[in-house]
């Protein structure tokens, strides 16, 4: 118990400069997007109508605690999120030990080494990332990895900490469906091991398979927009718009470090009488998990967090294990535990330093296109047109005034200008041009609609080249193919442009080179 004590004291004074640092940096913008969508939850409003997401319902029912907090807590709604995720980090850091010490193959200190590895990877390593999707995933995977591994080789674990984990393990990967890939390829093994066919009384399907099924119930019930309205145009639009360019390279560049450091664990591993070989089951983990990032091919880095984070502790469970086995005095595992958790986490802080220099949540209420809503008269609902959600939805959080858009960003422009190109030129496209003209006019009256609901008096409309081919997208053109659009269109008036710096946006990231955008400005003339 002392041990313990002196280890938790160690990893919290490591990890306070990270915390200090961290607490006030600017939310990124998926964070951003989902707390402003939690919100229009809960004012009522309907997902396809207030909250256009990409992802199921509960990527935003995930972010309503810190919501609600700020509606009943005289604390910056910014404070309670980030509290919220350390919060989560620090449970699922408990649930991880407390699973683990009951693993008759792992010491104290393995244990130790463990916990200061995944949270140091789910901190100091996340950085700017904190908070995204996959890290809510794997919170709860990570848990539920384990104590599957301990149902399928007999370890008894607690009921009172195996159900919650269970449960909240299966909620994390219904966020991310594809993570479900983990959890049932361990229900197999186990079938494989205990030579029995079946798992259906075991505590992870039961809680896999009533988690699941409540969760369709619910959006049938209460999001039967998402699986009308939302769910068909992302199937057309968004998950057929694929990277490969950015994300093969990734997906190979870490398939093959992880297959290597297996191989490596293989060929000079510990004992192959430990059962489970942890190590060996984190880098399976680590590569199953690059599946998802397969599946989605966006190239979006932090797709590839719960891999990172096996593979990290993979990694120290891999480098301390072979340390400990060559060194037979046992009065120094101790230090040299010591010693190995201090190398560990400030390996973490030498890799990902930390971000003093990234715009923090004041910085963010003085940056340009604040500065460009704080002039208009109040109250100033506005309209954004920006490339993406970075930027435009933190812009958006720290400003009281209501963003005039339920999408994240025009996701769908992409796919739809893309193959009008390719169909301009005489390429096979996956939309025939009846298809883009269905969309186009679909989109186009979806955002005259908000137009016509938020009656926005500022519009900012980013002159961006959306295929990177040297054409800026014109806005107005597009989706003037709607009357309604047109009727809306015809209330503004460009009086300015408004030139940013997006460095100034990623200050201490490798963004921070100038690059220029410029915003035509409009005003909404007196109805």
């Amino acid at each position: 118990m002392k041990t313990t004590k002196y280890f938790c004291l160690l990893l919290t004074v490591m990890l306070l400069p990270w915390l200090f640092i961290q607490a006030q940096l600017s939310l990124n913008g998926n964070t951003s997007w989902l707390l402003v969508s939690a919100e229009r939850l809960l004012a009522g409003l309907s997902m396809e109508q207030g909250y256009f997401e990409v992802n199921p319902p509960l990527s935003v029912l995930y972010h309503l605690p810190p919501v609600i907090l700020a509606r009943i807590l005289p604390v910056p709604e910014y404070y309670l999120v980030f509290a919220y995720f350390v919060f989560m980090i620090g449970l699922s850091g408990i649930a991880i030990y407390k699973i683990l010490s009951h693993f008759p193959s792992i010491t104290k200190a393995q244990n130790h080494i463990f916990i200061a590895a995944y949270m140091a990877a789910n901190t100091i390593l996340l950085s700017i990332t904190l908070g995204e999707r996959e890290q809510i995933v794997l919170l709860g995977l990570m848990p539920l990895f384990l104590a599957q591994l301990a149902l399928t080789f007999g370890y008894q674990l607690p009921k009172k900490w195996l159900w919650p984990v269970m449960i909240f393990g299966a909620l994390a990967v219904l966020i991310k469906p594809h993570f479900g890939l983990l959890p049932t390829l361990l229900l197999l093994h186990r079938m494989i091991v205990q030579r029995k066919f079946w798992v259906i009384k075991d505590a992870d399907f039961i809680a896999l398979s009533v988690c699941t099924l409540s969760y369709l119930a619910l959006v049938f019930i209460f999001f039967r927009g998402f699986i009308d309205v939302v769910l068909p145009d992302v199937l057309a639009l968004y998950v057929s718009n694929t990277d490969y360019d950015i994300a093969m390279p990734l997906l190979l560049t870490h398939g093959f470090l992880i297959s290597v450091l297996l191989i490596v664990e293989l060929v000079i591993g510990r004992p192959a009488e430990q059962k489970p070989n942890l190590t060996i089951a984190l880098y399976f983990a680590a590569l199953i998990c690059l599946v998802p990032f397969a599946v989605q091919m966006k190239g979006f880095y932090y797709h590839l967090i719960p891999a990172l984070v096996f593979l990290y502790c993979a990694i120290a469970m891999s480098v301390y294990g072979n340390l400990i086995a060559r060194i037979k005095r046992d009065k120094w595992q101790g230090v040299i535990a010591t010693a190995f958790i201090i190398v560990l986490i400030g390996a973490a802080y030498i890799v990902r330093p930390p971000m003093t220099r990234f715009p923090s949540h004041e910085d963010y209420k003085t940056l340009p296109l604040s500065q460009a809503i704080k002039s208009c008269e109040k109250p100033c609902p506005y309209f954004i047109f920006h490339s993406s959600t970075e930027v435009l939805y933190s812009t958006v959080f720290y400003n009281s005034e209501e963003h005039a858009s339920r999408f994240p960003t025009l996701w769908f422009l992409p796919k739809l200008v893309m193959d009008a190109q390719k169909l301009e030129k005489g390429e096979a496209a996956d939309l025939t041009a009846a298809d883009i003209t269905h969309y186009r006019k679909h989109f186009a009256h979806m955002v005259a609609e908000d137009f016509a609901i938020y009656k926005p008096k500022l519009l900012l409309i980013g002159r961006f080249d959306i295929l990177d081919d040297g054409n800026i997208f014109d806005f107005a053109d597009f989706f003037s193919i709607d009357e309604d659009f047109k009727q809306q269109w015809a209330h503004y008036t460009k009086d300015d442009v408004l030139e940013i710096n997006r460095k100034d946006y990623f200050t201490g990231t490798a963004l921070e080179k100038d690059y220029m955008i410029q915003y035509d400005v409009y005003h909404r003339k007196d109805d």
